[in-house]
């Protein structure tokens, strides 16, 4: 093989590699309650138009990585909270995006 071909061969590589690898970043953050602003343990978050969701930690922080990139709204769900949405939220590739988000206290069914 002649070096021009060997060396064509491997700038396709690296490209075609490039391309297949994941565009998604990471949403992380904390829920807290609107009065108190104490944290919000086991709040279900849901990622608006995806199938993603997860839940807050014992201390209300959130991480949810592999999100493919866009704008997205978060969606906070919790017994005795009226449920919230975010502003929608960039998520970009390979990037950490930060948002904190305030439940209100309430019962929804009433």
């Amino acid at each position: 093989m002649s070096k021009p071909y060997i060396f064509f061969l491997i700038i396709i590589l690296f490209v075609v590699s490039a391309f297949s690898q994941k565009q998604t970043g990471t949403l992380n953050g904390t829920v807290i309650d609107f009065n108190s602003e104490k944290p919000l343990p086991n709040v279900l978050l849901k990622i608006e138009g995806t199938t993603i969701s997860s839940h807050t930690a014992k201390d209300g922080s959130f991480n949810i990585p592999n999100i493919p990139v866009g704008k997205y709204s978060l969606i906070c769900l919790k017994s005795n909270y009226y449920s919230s949405v975010s502003d929608p939220v960039e998520i970009r590739v390979k990037k950490i995006s930060t948002i904190t988000l305030k439940m209100l206290p309430g019962d929804p069914e009433k």
